[in-house]
């Protein structure tokens, strides 16, 4: 979480496309060795190159759409992120097929599969475009001739950004998203996996169950399990792509601290989520997500409606000016 507040100053004083990209494989290979220490190790390492990665990921979207494409780009960036889970899982279902206990030949099939297909990802990045030219009048982040700032400037001005109105109410979506990640990433799918009644193949569930979730994003009781994974995944998306077209819009020459802070926000609940999941009933979970799903959808529509209503009124008095303006240029 952190990280996440130093994010962007570190990529004022680095350049974005530098940052650490082998995290992601690092990660996937402490599977490899399953200890304890390693495992908490290498979810350090991964926290700390995920508030950098998700915030530069953020900014490099903002700079290369313009207020006509940002949505656009936001919905497929998400389609591609999620298709992901589809893929994977589908690979883990059939890995996992009429397994009650996961062996450690499979084990190591998996995670090998999945470091190479990370190592595949880092070299796509590696050849990313540097982004477009900061005076291009079609990028929504078009740039003035002003001095960079400097890492604790930038830190500064996220702190200050953070209690903004827009984004205190935007903070609370934020925040159900955090919740909602962790619910069906660490919570919903094994507790499929661990449901006695779907009897032997429980475990080869988890997988489905992560399928369906992937196709959310882009029958009997273990029917209406895959049909929740799906509703999980849509609902997700939905949010996500959102929040990513609304941060590029409002915050577009200050979308590096933006970022940082959505995932600041959402990082906090996520912990708050996995701390409490482990105390707290299935049906108090629900409970919460509910609530918080339901302020977090009110406080975004209050801050949509809000720039609606901006733009409406600035159009409006271009218009007026460009009127004015004509009439004087008529009578002259």
């Amino acid at each position: 979480m952190r990280g996440q507040l130093l994010a962007e100053a570190l990529l004022v004083a680095t350049d974005p496309s530098q940052i650490p990209k082998c995290r992601w494989a690092l990660f996937i290979l402490s599977f490899l060795l399953p200890k304890t220490w390693l495992l908490y190790l290498a979810s350090v390492v991964i926290g700390f190159g995920a508030a950098i990665i998700w915030t530069g990921q953020g900014n490099y979207l903002t700079l290369n759409s313009d207020s006509s494409t940002m949505s656009r780009n936001s919905g497929i960036f998400w389609a591609m992120l999620q298709s992901s889970m589809f893929f994977g899982n589908l690979f883990v279902y059939f890995q996992f097929q009429g397994k009650t206990k996961i062996d450690a030949d499979t084990r190591l099939l998996v995670f090998i599969v999945l470091t190479v297909l990370a190592g595949v990802g880092i070299i796509f990045l590696l050849v990313l475009r540097t982004s477009v030219s900061s005076d291009s009048h079609d990028s929504i982040a078009a740039v003035e001739d002003v001095p960079p700032l400097g890492p604790l400037q930038a830190l500064k001005n996220s702190f200050a950004l953070f209690f903004t109105k827009d984004m205190a109410l935007l903070s609370l979506a934020f925040f159900y998203t955090g919740l909602e990640l962790s619910f069906y990433s660490g919570v919903y799918s094994p507790s499929v996996g661990f449901t006695k009644q779907f009897g032997a193949n429980a475990k080869q569930l988890v997988g489905l169950s992560g399928i369906f979730i992937g196709l959310g994003e882009v029958f009997g009781i273990a029917y209406l399990a895959m049909l929740c994974s799906f509703f999980l995944g849509f609902g997700d998306s939905c949010f996500n792509t959102q929040i990513y077209s609304i941060l590029g819009g409002i915050y577009a020459d200050d979308s590096a601290p933006a970022f940082a802070l959505f995932k600041f926000v959402q990082s906090v609940a996520a912990a708050a989520s996995f701390f409490y999941s482990s105390h707290v009933g299935l049906h108090a979970q629900l409970a919460i997500l509910v609530a918080t799903a339901c302020v977090g959808t009110l406080s975004f529509c209050l801050v949509e409606w809000s720039t609606y209503t901006k733009d409406k009124q600035k159009n409006k008095n271009e218009m007026d000016n460009s009127c004015v303006q004509g009439s004087h240029a008529g009578l002259a």
